[in-house]
């Protein structure tokens, strides 16, 4: 048997998961997540040390959505990228803070936002509340699994958590084990199993930020000021191009994740990392049939870039890589925030920039 008398490094109760879901400042609440998940992946890390769990992937992940969610800076995006004020039609017919007006009034960022904000918070009330109570469970010693299962609803995603049930089965192997090999395929598997939970609750809010990223044209263009008549269908081109690279930003700030130190994955590319070496070749068998089933390269990073984030296979086939490839890279384990803005977030003011 294997005890673990020392304390867990702080980190968020079940309850205080359901508080920070509550909170009506979406920032603040997106950044209290974000800590919220760092601090969970700290401490379920000592206990594996130097491997990162789900919730230390779901950290950067929800770092990044704070962007999204943060929708002016998208707009500013958005018009900084289209070209500024020498791409509006007729040199200067349109002033080009008729143009922001208008977007800010059709709210495709608003609307992306608002999705991208409740998939956030969904998964953290959910996930990031059970990893807590696992954590709490299991502190001082293995007993107890059945009854720490037996409390999470029956039923496959995305009403039931039998994946959870799986998972955290996975999670204590990975804890109480023995053999590192066997501890870091116990671990992959219980990220993988949760990564798909969490995708299958995330569908709808995905799907719904990508499609909030659209602009109808002629909406666009009954919001700006109207010039002369021989300009409008110079006008009607120039709304189609803006649409459409308004989709284009709300989707690269989905599919960007930026990780410590100096690398940003861009979740349309494979991945160029390399699997770590108790990882290169999986010896569980039920490990392998469940890569098999969200992987269609295994033991490759092949085509793991999704072109389409919404496409739930793409999706997984780029998660399933980016697990695999990252879990033995503890620079995923850095706070998201220094101390001081770690303090002000809980104290429900929000820090200074940059965030």
């Amino acid at each position: 048997m294997v005890v673990f008398p020392e304390m867990l490094p702080d980190f968020p109760s079940p309850g205080e998961c359901q508080r920070i879901g509550a909170m009506k400042d979406l920032v603040i609440r997106n950044l209290n997540v974000t800590q919220g998940y760092s601090e969970i992946a700290r401490a379920f890390a000592s206990r594996v040390p130097g491997r990162v769990n789900w919730s230390g992937f779901a950290t950067w992940a929800s770092k990044q959505a704070g962007n999204s969610i943060r929708s002016e800076d998208m707009l500013r995006l958005a018009l900084r990228d289209f070209g500024g004020p020498a791409a509006l039609p007729a040199g200067k017919l349109l002033a080009f803070d008729a143009v922001s007006d208008a977007l800010a009034k059709l709210g495709p960022f608003g609307r992306a936002s608002d999705f991208v904000s409740a998939g956030n918070v969904k998964v953290f009330v959910e996930i990031g509340a059970e990893l807590s109570r696992f954590l709490l469970r299991f502190a001082e010693g293995p007993e107890g699994l059945d009854e720490f299962c037996g409390k999470l609803k029956p039923g496959p995603p995305p009403n039931g958590q039998d994946l959870l049930k799986l998972a955290f089965r996975q999670y204590h192997r990975a804890w109480f084990g023995f053999d590192p090999r066997q501890r870091d395929e116990s671990l992959l598997f219980g990220n993988l199993l949760v990564g798909f939970h969490e995708q299958t609750r995330l569908q709808p809010e995905i799907e719904g930020a990508m499609n909030a990223a659209s602009v109808d044209p002629d909406e666009l263009c009954a919001c700006l000021p109207a010039g002369p008549a021989m300009f409008r269908p110079l006008l009607r081109t120039f709304c189609d191009k803006l649409a459409g690279h308004v989709r284009k930003v709300v989707t690269n700030c989905m599919m960007t994740i930026t990780l410590p130190g100096p690398e940003t994955l861009r979740l349309g590319h494979d991945l160029r990392a390399k699997f770590p070496e108790n990882l290169r070749r999986l010896s569980d068998p039920e490990l392998r049939a469940f890569v098999a089933k969200v992987d269609p390269t295994p033991d490759s990073l092949r085509g793991s870039g999704a072109r389409d984030w919404a496409d739930f296979a793409q999706r997984m086939h780029f998660i399933a890589d980016l697990f695999r490839a990252y879990q033995a890279s503890p620079l995923l384990l850095s706070p998201p925030y220094d101390g001081e803005r770690a303090q002000m977030l809980k104290a429900g003011v929000r820090p200074p920039d940059p965030l």
